[in-house]
């Protein structure tokens, strides 16, 4: 009964209803079914997309929070899309935003993507598409949403932040639909995106102290599971977080051996039968110098990695030249430790599992415009405007 053409049938006539309803009733019987209108078409998204697309669900999770975010940025900051305010139309509010707007970026951007590839399935001119296409939606939804006061503008007309904002911020989301990012990316970052909050909200003078404390606690955690995983009375079955960082490396290597792959790099660890959280540490430094040596363009390996091997080229010389102009460590702002904290983490941990150059700089590209905001952020005061 509900599959996917039932329900579609269903909301394409609810939308009709409310087209109808805006062009001939009174504003207020469409101010009380909206919020109503939205989460049944949240339900039809779950059930007919969600239910039958299993990745979908990671993609929401990420995009309902980052929608949230954003609006919440230009609500109490007037940052992007300029100075508005949600009215109580739309239903239950947290920090004046009203949680089914979250979910109507996640709807918004994947009915614009099907449209879009419904025309075109180019990798580029798919995404572009999207952006626009929910642009255009924003631009037609305008003054419909003013007129039913689902929200206010505090000046004249909508500015042009406005639609640039949107087709920024939607083209970045259906990139992620389209190119996901794999889950591990995410919890990666965590730690340092909890401390960089912190120390936001805190208003910590040493903002290096939340780091410092997350990432201890997190190691101390590790050497628990790790050391109890090795006495006598542990469980077989008992996770041990360093034995599985190890483990994938060694499973890279065995394909690599299988395959007969030349493009595999050594790090100083030593492949026991228990391996230690000591040797581990010992080859973080390692691991992190390996992410952003190979491919190198002294040994590219493969023609194919020439590119990557420039690359890496560029951001060594680009941050030798940095450390050697740098001054003091106290001008580093909030932003710029998560940014530091981050590329770190993430790619030692990237270094460490992938001893394949070719899995390496594929595990590598989504941390890539962390590195590259980094490096300007470090640059003199003098030459770049720091973001914070």
């Amino acid at each position: 009964m509900f599959t996917t053409k039932n329900l579609t049938l269903i909301a394409v006539l609810f939308h009709i209803i409310g087209f109808v309803g805006i062009l001939f009733y009174k504003p207020a019987i469409m101010q009380l079914t909206t919020p109503w209108h939205l989460l049944l078409m949240m339900l039809f998204f779950v059930v007919a997309v969600a239910a039958q697309h299993k990745h979908i669900w990671k993609w929401i999770l990420l995009v309902f929070p980052v929608g949230f975010a954003v609006e919440w940025l230009g609500v109490h900051k007037s940052i992007l899309f300029g100075h508005y305010a949600y009215t109580t139309v739309l239903g239950f509010s947290w920090q004046q935003i009203p949680l089914l707007i979250a979910f109507n970026w996640v709807f918004v951007i994947y009915a614009s993507a099907s449209l879009a590839q419904a025309f075109t399935a180019n990798k580029i001119l798919a995404p572009l598409s999207t952006a626009t296409i929910a642009t255009f939606f924003d631009w037609v939804m305008e003054p419909a949403a003013i007129k039913l006061h689902y929200w206010q503008w505090f000046q004249v007309g909508v500015p042009l932040s406005n639609y640039v904002s949107w087709w920024l911020i939607s083209l970045l989301l259906v990139l992620l639909l389209l190119f996901p990012i794999k889950l591990y990316f995410f919890i990666i970052l965590l730690p340092s995106f909890g401390a960089f909050l912190i120390s936001r909200m805190a208003k910590i003078n040493h903002i290096i102290a939340p780091y410092g404390l997350i990432f201890s606690s997190l190691f101390l955690v590790m050497y628990i599971f790790h050391d109890g995983h090795n006495t006598k009375n542990a469980s077989a079955n008992k996770f041990d977080p360093i034995e599985s960082i190890l483990n994938k490396r060694t499973d890279f290597y065995e394909d690599a051996s299988v395959q007969q792959g030349t493009s595999v790099y050594h790090l100083p660890i030593v492949f026991t039968e228990s391996h230690t959280f000591q040797t581990v540490c010992y080859s973080l430094p390692f691991s992190l110098a390996a992410t952003f040596i190979y491919p190198s363009i002294f040994k590219p390996f493969k023609i194919d990695f020439l590119f990557f091997a420039i690359e890496n080229t560029l951001v060594l010389v680009f941050l030798c030249w940095i450390l050697f102009h740098f001054r003091s460590v106290s001008k580093i702002n909030n932003f710029t430790l998560f940014l530091l904290v981050s590329v770190v983490a993430y790619a030692s941990f990237i270094g460490l599992i992938s001893p394949i150059v070719g899995n390496l700089i594929r595990y590598k590209t989504p941390i890539i415009p962390f590195v590259w905001i980094l490096l300007f952020q470090l640059l003199p005061a003098s030459n770049f405007k720091k973001i914070d």
